[in-house]
Protein backbone atom coordinates (compact mmCIF):
# COMPACT_ATOMS: atom_id res chain seq x y z
CA UNK A 1 0.00 0.00 0.00
CA UNK A 2 3.25 2.35 -0.04
CA UNK A 3 4.44 1.57 -3.49
CA UNK A 4 4.04 5.37 -4.35
CA UNK A 5 3.60 7.74 -1.71
CA UNK A 6 5.90 10.37 -2.67
CA UNK A 7 4.44 14.11 -1.90
CA UNK A 8 0.96 12.24 0.04
CA UNK A 9 -1.08 13.52 3.03
CA UNK A 10 -1.46 9.94 5.24
CA UNK A 11 -3.81 10.32 8.02
CA UNK A 12 -4.83 7.90 10.76
CA UNK A 13 -6.64 8.37 13.69
CA UNK A 14 -5.10 6.14 16.66
CA UNK A 15 -7.02 5.17 19.47
CA UNK A 16 -5.58 3.91 23.04
CA UNK A 17 -3.27 1.23 22.10
CA UNK A 18 -2.72 1.58 18.68
CA UNK A 19 0.63 1.67 16.98
CA UNK A 20 1.63 3.65 13.12
CA UNK A 21 4.49 3.37 11.61
CA UNK A 22 5.78 5.70 9.51
CA UNK A 23 6.87 5.08 6.12
CA UNK A 24 10.36 5.21 5.47
CA UNK A 25 12.24 8.14 4.02
CA UNK A 26 8.71 10.47 4.66
CA UNK A 27 8.36 12.98 7.58
CA UNK A 28 6.11 12.35 10.46
CA UNK A 29 4.19 14.61 12.44
CA UNK A 30 0.96 14.19 15.10
CA UNK A 31 -1.54 16.07 15.63
CA UNK A 32 -3.82 15.49 18.80
CA UNK A 33 -7.47 16.45 17.91
CA UNK A 34 -8.56 14.86 20.86
CA UNK A 35 -9.84 16.81 24.40
CA UNK A 36 -7.24 14.71 26.12
CA UNK A 37 -3.10 15.14 26.69
CA UNK A 38 -1.59 11.83 24.54
CA UNK A 39 1.66 10.56 24.52
CA UNK A 40 3.97 9.76 21.43
CA UNK A 41 7.19 7.80 20.72
CA UNK A 42 8.98 8.94 18.04
CA UNK A 43 12.10 7.25 16.97
CA UNK A 44 14.09 8.25 13.74
CA UNK A 45 17.15 5.99 12.34
CA UNK A 46 19.00 8.45 10.63
CA UNK A 47 19.22 12.09 10.10
CA UNK A 48 17.77 12.57 6.87
CA UNK A 49 16.69 16.89 6.30
CA UNK A 50 16.30 16.22 2.65
CA UNK A 51 12.85 15.69 2.51
CA UNK A 52 11.06 18.35 3.74
CA UNK A 53 8.88 18.77 0.21
CA UNK A 54 6.20 16.37 1.50
CA UNK A 55 4.75 19.04 3.96
CA UNK A 56 4.07 22.06 1.86
CA UNK A 57 3.48 20.07 -1.60
CA UNK A 58 1.24 17.05 -0.55
CA UNK A 59 -1.59 16.14 -2.20
CA UNK A 60 -3.83 16.23 -0.20
CA UNK A 61 -2.72 19.14 1.16
CA UNK A 62 -1.99 19.55 4.86
CA UNK A 63 -4.65 21.97 6.68
CA UNK A 64 -3.01 24.56 7.28
CA UNK A 65 -4.22 25.23 10.44
CA UNK A 66 -2.06 21.98 11.34
CA UNK A 67 1.01 23.09 10.19
CA UNK A 68 1.01 26.05 12.23
CA UNK A 69 0.63 24.08 15.15
CA UNK A 70 2.80 21.29 13.95
CA UNK A 71 5.88 23.84 12.88
CA UNK A 72 4.98 26.15 15.93
CA UNK A 73 4.52 29.57 13.82
CA UNK A 74 3.12 32.38 14.89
Amino acid sequence: WLQDIRQRLITKALFPEDIFVFPFHRIGFQFNMGKMSAIALAVLSNQNLGIIIPIFGSDPSINSDVLVKALKFG
